[in-house]
């Protein structure tokens, strides 16, 4: 075997490596950044004992002054210690997970909705919905079908015709968005909202590909309803990476749990 029997360090202490200590968790970090304080500490506190200052300009060492061996072990610890300070914060900004969406991005889609807020809610809802029909092919009758306004009088398809119902189920979807795009920058109480949104509409039939024609049709709405200008590629760009946060969390793992229990 190419593996030793006996390693060379068992049967005592193992030395600490900063190879070890590099991908060792964040705990076995702490515990070496402070033995290592200790260590500077208690020499400080030796060299102190022998009435040496640091501020005292003749305890300088200079060029043709020899250090003692506590001399060469505080300079050592000193910078073992700033080193691994330095490297635990690099490895932890490297490990941090980065935010589904940049500051520039909130921004971008914060201002821009600002603009949507200003034409009336009942408008804009309206012609979503519409998008969402038209983009939705020969599926649009079972689309349709999902929501209740589809059963009440005076609406229909072909040509699209909105009743009173769909009116009111707009403006409470363009609500829902605002407050969505209002809590951007607060993903934490985002995240449950519409995990919870999500399921409920599980209940309602709502596929994988619906999330898609919606995703789409909300484009469409923003380029459609937005001054001339406005729809940028960098606008649109903010808004389908937002649509991918929003679908992926509302989608969860409801329908990989269905399909894994069918």
């Amino acid at each position: 075997s190419i593996v030793p029997s006996k390693l060379p360090w068992q049967g005592r202490r193992r030395p600490r490596m900063l190879a070890s200590a590099i991908d060792a968790p964040h705990r076995q970090w702490r515990r070496i950044l402070r033995d290592l304080s200790e260590l500077h500490l208690h020499q400080v506190h030796n060299n102190n004992t022998n009435n040496t200052s640091y501020l005292d300009p003749s305890s300088v060492a200079h060029p043709d002054d020899s250090m003692t061996t506590d001399e060469w072990g505080m300079a050592a610890a000193a910078v073992m210690v700033t080193f691994l300070i330095v490297l635990y914060l690099v490895y932890s900004s490297l490990n941090e997970p980065k935010p589904p969406l940049s500051k520039k991005e909130i921004d971008l889609i914060q201002q821009t909705w600002e603009v949507v807020g200003t034409l009336p809610k009942e408008d804009v809802g309206v012609l979503l919905f519409k998008n969402i029909f038209e983009l939705a092919g020969d599926a649009a009758p079972a689309v349709a079908d999902l929501f209740k306004f589809s059963k009440s009088k005076g609406f229909r398809l072909k040509p699209f015709m909105a009743n009173a119902e769909l009116k009111e189920h707009s403006v409470g979807v363009v609500d829902t968005v605002s407050t969505a795009i209002s809590m951007l920058t607060d993903l934490p109480g985002l995240v449950p909202v519409l995990k919870d949104l999500g399921k409920r509409h599980v209940k309602y039939g709502v596929v994988p590909l619906h999330y898609d024609v919606v995703g789409a049709a909300f484009l469409a709405t923003l380029e459609q309803g937005l001054p001339k200008g406005l729809a940028s590629a960098e606008v649109k760009g903010a808004f389908t990476k937002m649509w991918g946060v929003v679908s992926s969390t509302m989608q969860s793992d409801y329908y990989k749990s269905k399909s894994k229990s069918e």
